[in-house]
């Protein structure tokens, strides 16, 4: 292992320090979404839910369940996972790049 370190350049150094920590954070990450740890949607049981009918309408007529309050999290295209997984893939495929003899700027 040390020599395979120390054959590295430091290009290939930064990628790997991208790559190994991120990788072992994304299969840690894979296991617990596997036992149900990690799993982001919420189980609400409905028989402690309160529902009214009555829709208030707005000066505008709009009603309130349909205006944007900037709080929907319907699209996250930044999330952790995702991070962790651009850079698991970033980390690797420079490192593989660089040590496959391609030139440095692709």
């Amino acid at each position: 292992m040390m020599q395979w370190w120390l054959s590295l350049s430091l290009a290939e150094r930064v990628f790997a320090y991208i790559a190994i920590p991120s990788t072992l954070i994304l299969i840690l990450q894979t296991i617990m979404l596997l036992i149900g740890m990690g799993d982001s949607d919420t189980d609400l049981d409905g028989s402690d839910a309160d529902f009214d009918a009555d829709v208030d309408l707005d000066h505008d007529g709009i009603p309130d369940v349909f205006e944007h309050d900037g709080t929907d999290a319907g699209l996250r295209v930044f999330s952790v996972r995702g991070v962790i997984a651009f850079l698991t893939v970033f980390g690797w495929t420079g490192l593989s790049l660089l040590r496959s003899a391609t030139a440095p700027p692709l």
